[in-house]
């Protein structure tokens, strides 16, 4: 009996459940008028509609009325795309299908959806919602610019995925403007430069470049003074994809050098390992030169790397390995006349186009010659001129061993020489030279080349710092030996002569003290003094006083110069010490 009531209460619970699960609506659209400006929204349903709720998109929907929803009391309204219906008095619209309302539209689109539907039943309950087909055609979303890159010619909806290509290059990566690296090697003031009348570079220095920048292939260079107005204009139309230096060059107001701008086709970067090296010669009084190249600090010789490089031209790109060199600077046919460090070897992969600049022979305030490189990155390095000093000695003695400083320069290696004829280990520093033999050798008395020491900086600047920490010349048991510095370059260890004696020697008694003034001996050391034949005192000074002697008595006085060398005859005077002063008056006793 329990079974069985509990089977039919179960069957009664499945039958309800299937029902109400079976209530359902559909929505549709009807009739369309554009030329009326309406739509039928049709809605089909099991059971009744206390209120609904939908969206038309693609439409303005400005107004509603009759159907099913007019005839059972519901009140309509809309807003954009939305329509909205419920009854006040809590009527509903009875099961069945039909026309649910007429909408009114301003503005209809190619392609429109009911969406969004909420429809509710008795007690707000929410009933199933299915939605007819849209109407129209549907839009096809895509790009829609047509100067893109993956621009959609069916399309009919841009959804923003538009790419564009950068600037001067193509969809493909392919570059159809130009790469351009401006110079400045113009010894003129500092200038503004315009592109097609617009200033892009403001207050261009002398000496300085622009990174490697991406031009259009025609183009117009202003040049004007900094703040100014364009003085000069250079048109330029140049091949899509090239690669190009442009150096401003020459003087102002110059008609054997005019200023002007120097273009040539180049490449930027280079093969893994290498360097990609251009040479532009921009001296204005320079001669046709040869550029050598050598690696440097490895004793090669130096090789022509550019021949015969007229002032004003290119040698053209090439590639060298990722090296430091050596760049000498010849008149053409003729030997070095200058030398520099290009110091490229952290440049593999990378380009750098290296130009002449400033005068052979400057004038007051006109720029010295000098070789600059140019990086792809704008840098500019100044390259370090390197020359070679000759060390010179002078010894009347053997010596093993010498450290010395030189001042004014930077000391980059130093070979050759009595130090390495005699197997000598020399090292350096920055302003530091050391030598010395590990077997015991030395450099036999004479004099000659000691060393000759590459530096950077003029070697006009350079001198050899005197003193006894920074000159040292040891013989075999590492004493120290006599030395001085000659003529900035010159180390020598001949003892000079002894000086001359000092002259304008004078006396002055002041009480029972005599004070001794002279002039001073070249090439001394310092002074003896003599007091009645013998030596009392030594002095570096032309002034001694000797204190504290007897009153009334004469006292003979000399003095002598003395360097390494000796010391010179004496110089001698008498002074006689004042009298002395009375004797203080004694007070009388036993008044």
């Amino acid at each position: 009996m329990f079974s069985s009531t509990k089977n039919y209460l179960t069957a009664i619970l499945i039958a309800v459940f299937s029902f109400v699960n079976a209530q359902s609506v559909s929505l549709s659209f009807g009739t369309v008028d554009e030329s009326s400006g309406t739509m039928e929204i049709l809605m089909s349903n099991d059971v009744e509609v206390a209120g609904f709720q939908f969206n038309i998109s693609g439409a303005t929907i400005t107004g509603a009325s009759g159907g099913s929803s007019t005839d059972n009391g519901f009140s309509t309204s809309t807003g954009g795309s939305t329509v909205l219906g419920f009854s006040f008095s809590g009527s509903t619209i009875p099961a069945g299908s039909g026309i649910l309302t007429i909408l009114e539209f301003s503005d209809l689109g190619t392609f429109s959806c009911i969406e969004d539907a909420v429809i509710s039943g008795l007690e707000g309950a929410n009933l199933d919602v299915n939605v007819g087909d849209c109407i129209g055609d549907p839009p096809i979303f895509g790009c829609t610019d047509s100067s893109a890159c993956n621009y959609n010619a069916d399309a009919t909806d841009d959804d923003g995925s538009c790419l564009f290509a950068e600037d001067f290059f193509d969809c493909d990566g392919n570059l159809i403007g130009a790469l351009v690296q401006i110079i400045h090697n113009s010894a003129s003031p500092t200038v503004d430069i315009y592109v097609d009348g617009d200033i892009v570079l403001e207050n261009f220095t002398y000496r300085a470049a622009t990174p490697v920048l991406t031009m259009p292939t025609t183009f117009n260079v202003g040049i004007a003074p900094a703040g100014g107005s364009v003085i000069a204009d250079f048109p330029f139309d140049l091949e899509a994809g090239g690669s190009y230096v442009v150096v401003a060059t020459g003087l102002l107001n110059d008609d054997d050098t005019p200023f002007g701008l120097a273009a040539t086709a180049s490449t930027f970067g280079a093969s893994d390992g290498n360097v990609g090296l251009n040479v532009y010669h921009g001296s204005t009084d320079a001669p046709s030169v040869d550029v050598l190249a050598a690696v440097y600090d490895e004793g090669e010789d130096a090789s022509i790397l550019v021949g015969d490089l007229l002032y004003s031209e290119f040698s053209g790109y090439v590639q060298v390995p990722a090296a430091d060199y050596t760049i000498g600077i010849a008149p053409t046919g003729s030997d070095p006349i200058a030398e520099f460090l290009a110091p490229i070897s952290g440049l593999s992969g990378e380009s750098t186009l290296v130009f002449a600049s400033g005068f052979l022979n400057p004038a007051d305030g006109d720029p010295a010659f000098g070789l600059f490189a140019a990086l792809a990155d704008g840098t500019v390095l100044e390259l370090p001129q390197i020359s070679t000093i000759d060390i010179l000695y002078d010894s009347p003695l053997s010596f093993n061993g010498f450290q010395f400083n030189i001042n004014g320069v930077t000391v980059l290696n130093a070979s050759g020489g009595a130090a390495e004829e005699n197997g000598f280990t020399v090292s350096t520093g920055v302003t530091t030279v050391i030598g010395f033999s590990l077997t015991g050798g030395s450099i036999d008395p004479g004099n000659g080349i000691l060393t000759t020491v590459q530096v950077q900086g003029n070697p006009a600047d350079a001198c050899i710092e005197s003193g006894v920490t920074s000159l040292v010349i040891s013989d075999q048991s590492g004493e120290q030996l006599y030395s001085w510095v000659d003529n900035c370059l010159t180390i020598n260890m001949n003892l000079p002569d002894p000086p001359q004696s000092p002259s304008d020697l004078t006396a002055m008694a002041m009480g029972n003290d005599i004070n001794l003034l002279w002039s001073a001996s070249d090439n001394a050391d310092g002074y003896y003094v003599y007091q009645d034949g013998i030596m009392s005192d030594m002095t570096i000074g032309t002034s001694y006083t000797s204190y504290d002697l007897s009153f009334s008595t004469t006292y003979n006085f000399c003095v002598s110069a003395f360097n390494a060398g000796g010391e010179s005859a004496q110089s001698c005077v008498d002074a006689t010490t004042d009298e002395a002063p009375p004797e203080p008056l004694i007070a009388p006793e036993n008044l």
